[in-house]
């Protein structure tokens, strides 16, 4: 994330952040007419969009777009966006079209310095700062300030909810469909680069992985329905690592619901797909709420993998969380006479009576108990 993550135009952002870049290559070789440029430009952009962004020509009847730098900068005091030493302070950056203008005298009678080159980038921090807390004053924090704030500050982990509540619906929805997904997978391939890879881009894939999970119980059906299919678009298009890495990651079984037909098909079979291959923790994390969506058929193979799991699984960590899983499953299956409940019982029967033949009662002693978990069966 970089300085420019209040603006809500990617192409904008990136066309900033480029432009910014260059005003520090510019100061580190000393050219200072191209900082003046640079930095003119770049706060010119800034109050066009601010302005832009409250509809301020549907309210003046003055289009943005053609006012000069000078009459922005008043325009956004007017408006609250700049303060009045920011106005001040912009005095050093006026002149900037003057560099670039065509006319001899005009051009020459301008002086760049490297002075004026230090007042003009800071003047330049200075509104990037004031626009930003003015934006999120209004509208409160953009998808990449969440991230960026992440990244920061693993501590805002513990405010999180709140730091949520004060996106819009819209920007929460973006969040989740493209931001979030995006980052994480550029941390990724950072993490894969042994040069530039390590525990703290680890720690921060976990947090924007948390963040998903929590952002996503804050939007309405409508935006769940449209992260859920973003999901099954990764599901069609996508190779295998991401799609394994973004059902993990992001998506969770119980999300089903927010698909329907062929959509909702799919997604469930990949699901189950998963559980042919050896169990993990993300993936078990990942199938919380898919008993909702099981048929009978679906239920002996599962069970087989979670019992396995649950007796022969490493670390132990993972035996009990299949363990778990298999309790957990039973609750929330459908019961009653022909229930699907009974069925998983029934196949825990079935490993029981197989691992007694067996002669490995201690693991048979282990599926008994989770049993007994599950339906209250003495033995």
């Amino acid at each position: 994330m970089g300085h420019f993550d209040f603006i809500g135009d990617e192409r904008l952002r990136e066309s900033l952040e480029r432009d910014y870049a260059e005003v520090v290559t510019a100061n580190q070789g000393e050219a200072w007419k191209t900082v003046h440029v640079l930095v003119g430009s770049i706060v010119e952009a800034l109050l066009v969009d601010y302005l832009l962004g409250i509809d301020f020509q549907k309210r003046s009847g003055t289009d943005p777009l053609k006012m000069d730098l000078s009459t922005l900068i008043v325009t956004c005091e007017k408006e609250g966006a700049l303060s009045t030493k920011a106005v001040q302070l912009c005095s050093a950056i006026r002149g900037y079209r003057n560099l670039i203008h065509p006319g001899r005298v005009v051009r020459l009678s301008e002086v760049v310095d490297k002075n004026g080159a230090i007042v003009a980038t800071a003047v330049m921090r200075m509104v990037i700062d004031e626009i930003s807390a003015k934006r999120k004053e209004e509208y409160g924090y953009t998808a990449e300030q969440i991230v960026s704030k992440l990244e920061r500050d693993k501590s805002a982990v513990g405010i999180l909810g709140h730091l949520l509540k004060e996106m819009t619906e819209s920007e929460r929805v973006r969040l989740l469909v493209k931001v979030l997904p995006n980052r994480y997978f550029e941390l990724e391939m950072s993490l894969e680069d042994e040069f530039s890879g390590g525990s703290d881009d680890a720690e921060k894939l976990a947090l924007l992985s948390r963040c998903f999970r929590t952002a996503s119980g804050m939007i309405l059906d409508e935006g769940r329905k449209k992260v859920a299919k973003e999901f099954v678009e990764v599901l069609r298009k996508e190779n295998e690592h991401t799609v394994f890495t973004y059902e993990t990651a992001f998506f969770q079984a119980g999300d089903l619901q927010y698909l329907s037909g062929t959509d909702r098909d799919l997604a469930k079979h990949h699901f189950l797909s998963r559980f042919a291959e050896p169990l993990t923790l993300p993936l078990l994390k990942a199938s919380e709420g898919l008993a909702g969506f099981l048929a009978k058929d679906d239920i002996s193979p599962l069970v087989d993998k979670l019992v396995w799991t649950a007796v022969h699984g490493k670390p132990p960590v993972l035996a009990m969380e299949a363990r778990k899983f298999i309790t957990n499953l039973w609750m929330n299956l459908p019961g009653g006479e022909g229930g699907l409940d009974s069925l998983v019982v029934s196949r825990l029967d079935d490993w029981i009576s197989h691992l007694e033949k067996e002669g490995q009662p201690e693991k048979a002693q282990i599926i008994s108990e989770i049993k007994v978990e599950c339906g209250d069966i003495p033995f």
